[in-house]
């Protein structure tokens, strides 16, 4: 039998890598699901360098997944920038996870409203720190 089998038959939201709490001892403790064996899941608790067989609705609950942190989305306005001279860009910036990087993503017009108004709307202006590179405009977030 497989984990698919168990989410269906138990109506159960198990996953390999999934967190359960397992209430059947003294105290509840946590743990990990590493796979299925049979109609029970192999789970790995906390604390514990092996795994045991548990039956799939027997004082498990299953924990929500983590939640995942999402990059924050950013658009640098630059004017006269070495790739479009003499015009201003509107670049695409994804800054968290593993670093900041720009997107393919941008706008070039030849004034700043023109790059502005190609900006997705309701974002927040950040205007220009004295330390920025001295093509930058301004950010939007």
């Amino acid at each position: 039998m497989s984990m698919d089998y168990i989410r269906n038959y138990y109506d159960v939201p198990a996953k390999c890598g999934g967190r359960i709490r397992y209430s059947g001892n003294r105290q509840p403790i946590e743990g990990t699901i590493v796979a299925a064996q049979g109609a029970h899941l192999l789970i790995r608790l906390d604390g514990d360098d092996h795994e045991m067989p548990y039956h799939p609705t027997w004082k498990i609950e299953y924990l929500p997944d983590a939640p995942v942190a999402q990059p924050l989305t950013m658009w640098v306005i630059t004017q006269n920038p070495s790739d479009h001279p003499g015009q201003f860009v509107a670049r695409q910036w994804i800054i968290g996870g593993n670093g900041n990087s720009a997107t393919a993503e941008h706008h070039v017009a030849d004034t700043l409203d023109q790059v502005r108004a190609m900006l997705p709307p309701f974002l927040t202006m950040i205007p220009r720190d004295p330390r920025d590179d001295r093509v930058i405009v301004e950010s939007w977030i």
